[in-house]
């Protein structure tokens, strides 16, 4: 997950993604890893995460969601 501010040119592929631009209105939430839409738009707001998110027997659906104490 990268955030950018400013940027130039367009996004190549690479070996581990091929990066797509998406509008933060139209973010495509259940695309993504279901950890996903509990950080993700705080993050974009500004925010920041320290959480730990537990995945369940099938490595795909969150089971548990702890903040991380500082």
């Amino acid at each position: 997950m990268f955030v950018v501010t400013r940027w130039s040119g367009e996004p190549s592929p690479s070996d581990e993604l091929d990066p797509v631009w998406f509008d933060l209105e139209s973010l495509p939430l259940d695309e993504m890893w279901d950890d996903a839409r509990r950080w993700l738009p705080g993050v974009l707001d500004g925010g920041q995460v320290s959480h730990e998110f537990v995945f369940g027997s099938d490595l795909a659906t969150v089971e548990d969601d702890r903040p991380i104490p500082s």
